[in-house]
C-alpha cells in the first residue's frame, strides 16, 4: 500500500513539473547601455544607461539629420531570437522633457526593433501640434532608411484620442511596443504582428499592423530616431527614460508532446494502482 502510494505521488510530482517546464513565462530581457545612433555629428548624448539617455540638438552644419539612441537587446546573448509562433518581444518605456520645433503631418520620429542587416520594423509619429501614425518596414540595414508602408496610415490620431501622445513640447509619454512571432515560412521569413500602445494620464491609445515575409528571426537593438531637418533644431531635446524588456517564449511542440504523453502515461500508471 505504501509502495502504491509512493508511485503515485513520484508520478504526480513528475507531471507536476513537465507541465510547468511547457508554461510560457515572461523573461527580462538585457538591455545594453544608450548610444547614439547615426551620422549626425551635431548631436549629444547625455545621461545614457541601460534605461535610456538625452538627445540634445545643436546647429547643424554638416548637413546631415541621422540621429538617434539605441540600446543592444541581450548583447552577451547576440540577440533575442523568435523560435516559436508567439514568442512575443515587449518593450516598455517613457519619453519626457520633449522639446520639438518641428510641427509636421508627416510622421518624422521612428520607434521600432532592428533585426540588423535584414529588416527594421517600426513606427512614426508626427512632430509637433498635427497628428498622425504610420506603420513602416525596411531591408537595407540602415534604420534610417525610407521604409515600406504597411497597412493604412492612421491619418489623424485625434481620431483615436490621440492628441496627448503626440511627440509635442511638454508632452510626457508612456509607450509600450511589442513584436509577437504571427508565422514561420519554413524559408527565412516570417509574419510579425506589432502593436504600439501609448499611455498619457488616463487616456490609453493603441495600434497594431501584421508585417508579412520578414527575413529574419533575431531583434538585435531597440531604436528611437529620426533624419530630418526638422529633428535637428538647435536646443531641440527629448529623454527616454524607465526603459525595459521582457520576452514571453512559447515552449517547443516536441515539449508540448512530452507533457501529454507523460500525462498520459501518470493516469495510466493510476488505473493500474486503482
Amino acid at each position: 500500500m505504501k509502495a502504491t502510494i509512493r508511485i503515485e505521488v513520484i508520478a504526480t510530482v513528475l507531471l507536476a513539473a513537465c507541465t510547468f517546464s511547457a508554461t510560457t513565462w515572461a523573461d527580462t530581457v538585457v538591455l545594453g547601455t544608450y548610444g547614439k545612433l547615426g551620422a549626425d555629428v551635431n548631436v549629444a548624448v547625455s545621461g545614457a544607461s541601460n534605461g535610456g539617455a538625452t538627445m540634445t540638438y545643436a546647429t547643424d552644419t554638416d548637413g546631415r539629420y541621422d540621429s538617434g539612441i539605441f540600446s543592444y537587446t541581450d548583447s552577451a546573448k547576440g540577440g533575442v531570437t523568435f523560435a516559436n509562433v508567439g514568442d512575443k518581444l515587449t518593450y516598455n518605456f517613457t519619453y519626457t522633457g520633449i522639446v520639438a520645433s518641428g510641427n509636421l503631418t508627416t510622421p518624422q520620429f521612428r520607434t521600432g526593433f532592428d533585426f540588423g542587416s535584414t529588416a527594421f520594423l517600426y513606427h512614426t509619429t508626427s512632430v509637433g501640434t498635427q497628428s498622425r501614425l504610420e506603420f513602416k518596414s525596411n531591408t537595407t540595414g540602415n534604420p534610417f532608411t525610407g521604409g515600406s508602408q504597411t497597412g493604412a496610415t492612421i491619418m489623424d490620431w485625434s481620431d483615436f484620442a490621440h492628441k496627448a501622445i503626440r511627440f509635442d513640447d511638454g508632452n510626457v509619454i508612456d509607450g509600450t511596443v511589442s513584436l509577437s512571432l504571427n508565422a514561420d515560412h519554413g524559408n527565412g521569413t516570417y509574419d510579425y504582428l506589432y502593436e504600439v500602445s501609448y499611455v498619457n494620464g488616463a487616456t490609453s491609445n493603441s495600434a497594431s499592423r501584421v508585417f508579412s515575409g520578414v527575413t529574419g528571426n533575431n531583434v538585435v537593438n531597440l531604436a528611437h530616431l529620426s533624419n530630418v531637418s526638422t529633428m535637428s533644431v538647435a536646443g531641440d531635446t527629448w529623454t527616454v527614460t524607465g526603459a525595459s524588456a521582457e520576452f514571453t517564449a512559447i515552449p517547443e511542440p516536441a515539449t508540448l508532446g512530452l507533457v501529454a504523453a507523460f500525462g498520459g502515461g501518470v493516469l495510466f500508471l493510476r488505473r493500474l494502482m486503482m
